[in-house]
């Protein structure tokens, strides 16, 4: 069972730095580290962090109208 996870992690994490990078490429630096910075904060989130939360709900808030379609197909 831990291989089939380990596998799964392995994979999981590939895909991510392979969205990254794709996301870099075609839509900036700026747009990944938006992507980057809401989803960390969405993990400390869920996780309880109340500050983090209050941050994430004014980074989203804040996203400009040309932000808000490439970070919402990030997800």
């Amino acid at each position: 069972m831990n291989e089939q996870y380990s596998a799964l992690r392995s994979n999981v994490s590939m895909l991510g730095k392979v969205l990254g990078e794709t996301i870099k490429d075609a839509l900036g630096e700026h747009i990944l580290e938006r992507v980057e910075t809401i989803r960390k904060l969405s993990k400390s989130s869920r996780a309880g962090n109340d500050a983090n939360r209050q941050e994430l709900l004014t980074t989203l808030q804040n996203l400009s109208n040309d932000e808000l379609l490439p970070v919402a197909r990030a997800f």
